[in-house]
């Protein structure tokens, strides 16, 4: 950076390094607690409940 960054600049720049924050403890999460894993596990996870409960219905 130069020294002389006006103020919008660095307001972008703190917004941009934000941005990436947010995006790096997303990406950072375990892999339990993304939706591409938790939503399919939740899924099978009923069918499963359905079957065991209720051996007529499979």
């Amino acid at each position: 950076m130069t020294e002389n960054t006006t103020l919008p600049d660095a307001k972008r720049e703190g917004k941009a390094h934000a941005a990436a924050e947010k995006a790096y403890r997303k990406a950072s999460r375990p892999w339990f607690k993304k939706k591409r894993f938790l939503i399919p596990l939740i899924i099978v996870a009923i069918i499963i409940i359905v079957n065991v409960s209720n051996p007529d219905f499979s």
